[in-house]
């Protein structure tokens, strides 16, 4: 394992020699550290194989964390072949000390058919564990869900409370949808004075549908001055991505 080099470098390198030392005392914190720096090469050499095994190591020593992330690189064909029936077995078994992004994981599986026969009412149960967990990615999955009535009853008030719980949180697709249910009076009125101010929120966080949403709404009108000069200042933020 090639180690060092100089500033921040060898810093990463002298934390990397801290973490051997936990992983070697079986320290599931420090596996899990090691494995995120032979992951992604910091402070050593990039080793994606030697990352799932600590990783996995991580995981029988009690972290949730470890089986989650072995998922995640099993799902995605990282260190090794893709394999998504292992990605799964690794999610379920985060999933069991409620790790709410595992769960997350396994409702997409079994909305896609990752692994498993697609089931769309199972993954709102996975989804729904997830968002009550706090989990911002499975609320604003729960929202998806709502809104299109996957496994579930379409209910526009349901997509947007939990569109709103995520974008709470910072999840940026969520403030795009809140605003969009606004926009097209999802589960509340139309309003288009909170539909710029939630596409506003996901445009200047860097999202090209946000971006192209707003330079609309400047175009048209629509919640806000019509200002042809913001509307292309807007296009041309979101056609650059």
């Amino acid at each position: 394992m090639g180690v060092g080099g100089r500033g921040i470098a060898a810093e990463e390198g002298a934390a990397v020699a801290l973490y051997m030392r936990a992983a070697k005392a079986g320290s599931a914190r420090g596996l899990a550290a090691l494995a995120w720096c032979q992951r992604f090469g910091r402070g050593c050499d990039k080793d994606e194989v030697a990352a799932r095994i600590s990783y996995r190591q991580a995981g029988e020593e009690g972290l949730a964390a470890g089986w989650y992330e072995l998922g995640n690189m099993q799902r995605d064909g990282s260190g090794g072949e893709v394999d998504v029936g292992a990605a799964l077995e690794s999610f379920q078994r985060a999933a069991t000390e409620f790790y709410h992004p595992a769960e997350v994981e396994i409702g997409l599986a079994y909305a896609e058919g990752r692994g498993v026969k697609e089931d769309p009412t199972e993954a709102i149960r996975w989804f729904t564990k997830a968002a009550e967990g706090g989990n911002a990615r499975g609320q604003a999955h729960l929202g998806w869900a709502y809104e299109e009535g996957n496994g579930v009853d379409a209910d526009g008030s349901a997509a947007l409370h939990w569109y709103l719980k995520s974008a709470e949180q910072g999840n940026l697709w969520a403030k795009l949808h809140v605003g969009m249910c606004y926009h097209e009076g999802i589960g509340t009125e139309v309003n288009m004075t909170e539909a710029v101010a939630w596409f506003r929120l996901a445009a200047e966080a860097g999202d090209a549908e946000a971006q192209d949403l707003l330079g609309m709404c400047y175009d048209y009108g629509d919640g806000v001055e019509e200002s042809p000069e913001e509307a292309l200042k807007w296009f041309r933020l979101a056609v650059a991505q």
